[in-house]
């Protein structure tokens, strides 16, 4: 039940993120590197998505060895790993390598450790590579870019990474972070106020990471049945202490001339209630319901 993450992740806790439907779903078509499970009955797929999500055991009153639609003749306990106790490949390092193969003698031209575990590199232990997937991409002069790492914390890293330097790019500037916040919402029905408070709240950080922001979002207005804007509003609670004052309160009007409650306001942004009322314009909704 606990996987091995980040490569196999853990299913504790999984009805927090995946209705019942859903993970009955996955079980019976399958996703990404998992396989489809059809073969089992409809029964027998809805008990086990029953267990994941709640937590309930079923008891058939057939064993379920006798409702396979046949006899196995092997069994799979799942992909094991050779680990040492702490989690580690039990073997020597590299544990993970970019390869240079001369194809006309199959010989290997070089070999280099890809691949570092952060908390290893943090106690001096560099380059010790690590499990990796998906195969690199060469241009036209000779410049190899990879991003196969299983270390979702350092995926935009990974993928300007050259072997010989690092090659650093200046983090989106406002407007392309508005711009790239349009393109992730996509035609979800989110107002100009939310894409504006949003452009702010995640200033600084890449493409890559905006997009996971939204599109989690996204997901969980749908998993959860809120709203979009809560969805959003959640995003932005959860990033706008580390903004100065004035951001702060720039979202805050924003927020409540949107037609936001000052009570919800002050949640998402810490802005104090009488500091928004003092700036809400005279005859506002807000400045109505507080009179």
């Amino acid at each position: 039940m606990r996987g091995t993450p980040p490569e196999f992740p853990s299913l504790v806790g999984l009805g927090k993120q995946y209705k019942q439907a859903e993970i009955a779903k996955v079980i019976g078509e399958g996703r990404g590197r998992m396989p489809s499970f059809a073969y089992l009955r409809k029964n027998v797929i809805e008990a086990m998505a029953r267990f994941l999500a709640t937590g309930e055991d079923i008891e058939f009153a057939t064993p379920l060895t006798e409702q396979l639609p046949k006899p196995l003749k092997y069994t799979h306990d799942g992909y094991n790993k050779f680990l040492d106790a702490e989690g580690y490949p039990a073997v020597a390092p590299p544990w993970g390598t970019l390869n240079a193969i001369d194809l006309n003698t199959g010989a290997y031209v070089w070999k280099k450790p890809f691949g570092e575990f952060p908390e290893l590199l943090a106690k001096g232990m560099p380059n010790t590579g690590s499990e990796n997937y998906g195969g690199p991409l060469v241009t036209a002069g000779g410049l190899l870019f990879i991003a196969a790492t299983n270390h979702a914390d350092l995926l935009d890293p990974a993928v300007w990474r050259r072997f010989e330097m690092r090659v650093e790019f200046p983090m989106p500037v406002e407007a392309a972070v508005r711009q790239a916040i349009e393109t992730f919402l996509g035609a979800s029905k989110a107002s100009n106020v939310w894409k504006d408070v949003l452009a702010v709240t995640l200033r600084g950080l890449s493409f890559s990471d905006i997009e996971r922001e939204v599109m989690l979002a996204r997901r969980a207005a749908v998993t959860r049945d809120i709203s979009l804007e809560d969805a959003l509003g959640q995003v932005v609670q959860s990033r706008v202490e580390p903004l100065a004052r004035r951001e702060r309160g720039q979202i805050a009007m924003w927020l409540t001339e949107a037609g936001v409650s000052q009570r919800q306001v002050h949640e998402l942004t810490g802005v104090s209630r009488d500091t928004i009322r003092k700036k809400t314009k005279p005859g506002s909704v807000d400045a109505q319901n507080e009179e």
